[in-house]
């Protein structure tokens, strides 16, 4: 379950409630990690979305793709 406090680089992609948690204090972390520890269905959705997201993010599969077309961006930028 991936959680964090509200930052303002937080990846726009990432949805509280839908793949991750989000919090603003101690308190408020304390208030909802209650209220998930009520619902493990809930857990287990965020869970598999926060999952998903990782995955299709940062695996080695996908930081390749990154870095190769960044690279066919640079191969076709024409120079000065």
């Amino acid at each position: 379950l991936l959680m964090s406090d509200q930052y303002e680089e937080l990846q726009a992609e990432l949805r509280h409630g839908h793949n991750l948690i989000l919090f603003n204090s101690v308190d408020e972390f304390k208030t909802v990690l209650a209220q998930l520890l009520q619902n493990p269905d809930q857990i287990a959705t965020i869970s598999a979305n926060g999952r998903a997201f990782i995955e299709n993010r940062f695996s080695y599969d996908a930081m390749a793709k990154t870095i190769l077309d960044r690279f066919s961006a640079l191969e076709t930028t024409p120079t000065q």
